[in-house]
């Protein structure tokens, strides 16, 4: 189910939705799984600080118009090519 949520998930994030709630499958991990289960969250006022687990080795804001899709890890270009993700990420 998708839609608002009655609080973020970080208390440093004034707002938020949810955009995506589901599997993500062709997403291998050093732990050898390659489906995973994501949360997608837009927000727009954010000034917390970025926290990258185990598995993260640097992150970036970025605008939409400068993805490289062929750069980015599955799962970012999993969002951004589905038509329905991409126009929640928008709005």
């Amino acid at each position: 189910m998708m839609g608002r949520l009655p609080a973020c998930p970080r208390p440093d994030v004034k707002s938020c939705q949810l955009v995506y709630r589901g599997i993500v499958e062709n997403d291998p991990c050093p732990g050898g799984a390659d489906i995973h289960y994501w949360y997608l969250y837009r927000t727009v006022d954010f000034g917390g600080a970025i926290e990258l687990d185990s598995e993260g080795s640097s992150w970036k804001w970025f605008s939409m118009s400068s993805v490289d899709l062929d750069k980015v890890i599955y799962p970012l270009k999993f969002f951004l090519t589905n038509n329905k993700i991409r126009s929640k990420i928008l709005s």
